[in-house]
């Protein structure tokens, strides 16, 4: 049976960064924000066609289980991505040995059950910072030399189920969207004052139980907009009006249990097309009329209990591939893109643990996007690295 979450205990979804909203960030869901780096759903960055797409178990066992959200990034300034673990419980860091040999550094924060985080340099001070959102306050914590410290910030107190970071407001640092687990707390947007103290907006946006969140400029017109992924509702689309305040385009996407939300350009046609991956029904892709108008491509992708998502060029071919993170002890799957936004199942079954994250990064330095699956239960988080063609 489909386990659905429940207000004590909600999952985390790998939402998320812009990859075009901030540096030195790797992740999340081709917008600007999301669970994982500064950028959006995740779509992994960096890699140089040295990578075949077929993933192998690196035997890495990392924490023990119960990981709702993970983000990778430079936290240390030494060139490789290290790794953040949101838990049910503290948060992990895990750093990098440049080989891709992730070790726990010891840092344990906060205690609260994360649901999500994302990485960004939210103080411009020019290493990447880190948020947490909770299922009670979400955090702020500020970076030095790869070591956090918590900014005792509190916002909100909203079940926070998805974060995105990403420059809402066209000033040049980096705001915060929630997005919220309630139908009575909506999502909310964050300011940045350029300095990482961050004050609520005032917009509430949607009533939906929203799981996930992801920024993007869908409409092309030069700032980030917000697509929210939601629970027996369907997806909803705000477009920015370049000041950071949002405006339902009024379209409704599907009605699946949405988990998960990535933006990139899967079709190649210079624009951000949406995938989504549900609780109940297959996943999806919508493809962008280039003005923010989303059509379903038809295509019917897995089975339900789709958790997670990130895109990435995974084979090297020049165009967005696709990993979605399955829970209900369904392997995760790899699906390849044809260059036009068609995919393809690869045939790969990637471990069986209950997968609530997903994020793709080359961990290992060797030019392609390796694969981290961080799981619930008491299964550990998993590393997968890319064979080289």
């Amino acid at each position: 049976m489909l386990r659905l979450p429940t207000k004590p205990r909600l999952r985390g979804i790998f939402s998320i960064l812009v990859l075009m909203a901030t540096t030195s960030i790797l992740l999340a869901c081709g917008g600007s924000g999301g669970n994982g780096n500064a950028g959006g759903g995740t779509t992994g960055g960096g890699g140089s066609g040295a990578g075949s797409g077929t993933f192998v178990d690196s035997g890495q066992a990392l924490g023990s289980g119960g990981t709702r959200a993970l983000a990778l990034g430079d936290l240390d300034g030494d060139g490789d991505l290290d790794l953040v673990a949101g838990n049910v419980g503290p948060s992990l860091v895990y750093v990098n040995d440049g080989t891709g040999m992730l070790s726990d550094s010891g840092q344990a924060l906060g205690s609260a059950t994360t649901q999500a985080i994302a990485l960004g340099d939210v103080d411009g001070d020019g290493d990447l910072d880190l948020v947490v959102g909770n299922v009670g306050s979400n955090r702020i914590y500020t970076n030095s030399g790869g070591v956090f410290t918590d900014s005792n910030q509190a916002l909100g107190n909203n079940y926070t189920h998805s974060i995105a970071l990403g420059d809402v407001d066209g000033d040049g640092d980096l705001d915060l969207v929630t997005g919220n687990y309630s139908t009575t707390n909506p999502n909310r947007v964050y300011i940045n004052d350029g300095a990482g103290v961050f004050t609520d907006s005032a917009q509430m946006l949607g009533s939906a139980d929203t799981l996930a969140i992801v920024l993007g400029d869908v409409d092309n017109d030069g700032d980030l907009d917000l697509v929210a992924g939601n629970l027996d509702q369907p997806s909803r689309v705000y477009l920015n009006d370049g000041t950071g305040a949002f405006t339902d385009s009024g379209q409704m996407l599907g009605i699946n249990n949405t988990y998960a939300v990535a933006l990139g350009d899967v079709d190649s046609d210079g624009d951000l097309d949406l995938v989504v991956t549900n609780g109940i029904g297959p996943s999806a892709v919508y493809r962008n009329e280039g003005t923010g108008t989303f059509t379903d491509s038809g295509q019917a992708l897995g089975i339900s209990s789709a958790w997670a998502v990130a895109l990435g060029d995974v084979d090297g071919d020049g165009d967005l591939d696709l990993a979605i993170g399955f829970y209900s002890n369904r392997p995760n799957r790899v699906y390849m893109n044809d260059g036009a936004g068609t995919f393809v199942d690869s045939g790969q079954t990637l471990g069986s643990n209950n997968t609530d994250a997903i994020v793709l990064g080359d961990v290992d330095g060797d030019g392609d996007l390796d694969l981290v699956a961080g799981n619930g239960g008491s299964h550990p988080t998993r590393v997968y690295t890319n064979v080289n063609k």
